[in-house]
């Protein structure tokens, strides 16, 4: 159990409306599944270790914990296709880590024009990341991730002792079909920073 709960909600908690993004004009009545993709969302760790170097050992541990959270959400037919850490910033023991997500959904009972429309999919992941933020389940997966990481020699001690305290979610994700489900690297992700990383 980490030393520090989250003591606070996230401060834009996910915005769930009546209907989803609308789908591609391509989808088709054959294709397999959708994919949604967003961006620019966003979980804050408050942070106890004075070290604030940031490895390729504690983007990993962030993504396989982001991932980890958000499959949890999911039913079968949906599936987590990626977790991009783009950029994390570190001011004053706060870090913030921004990541694009991208969850894909089989057409199973209807076509995928239609589930592009009716599908909860990514309203409930985000929401059910919100919540685990809130109960502390998000700290403690993390936590779980840094011990099994080992994270000696500084390569992720910065998230030793982390807690996740908040967090914003992109509420205009984009809905792609099955024409276009993007590879581990998508290129029609919307145009983010590059990662610039703290010396």
């Amino acid at each position: 159990m980490p030393s520090t709960s989250p003591s606070q909600q996230p401060t834009a908690g996910p915005t769930i409306s009546d209907s989803t993004p609308a789908p591609s004009p391509s989808n088709t009545d054959d294709e397999a599944s959708i994919t949604v993709i967003s961006s620019g969302n966003e979980i804050v760790l408050n942070v106890t270790s004075s070290n604030d170097t940031v490895t390729d050992t504690t983007i990993q541990i962030l993504q396989e914990t982001i991932e980890s959270i958000a499959a949890e959400s999911l039913t079968e037919g949906q599936s987590v296709k990626d977790v991009e850490v783009t950029n994390i910033t570190i001011i004053d023991g706060e870090v913030k880590v921004f990541y694009n997500l991208i969850l894909s959904e089989e057409c199973i009972d209807v076509p995928c024009s239609v589930l592009a429309e009716i599908s909860t999919m990514y309203n409930d992941t985000i929401r059910f990341m919100a919540e685990q933020i809130d109960n502390g389940n998000f700290t403690i997966e993390l936590q779980e991730n840094v011990d099994e990481a080992e994270c000696g020699d500084d390569k992720c001690s910065i998230l030793q002792g982390a807690a996740v305290v908040d967090g914003e979610f992109d509420t205009d994700p984009v809905t792609e079909s099955a024409t276009s489900v993007p590879t581990a690297s998508p290129n029609n992700v919307p145009n983010t920073p590059k990662p610039t990383w703290p010396l």
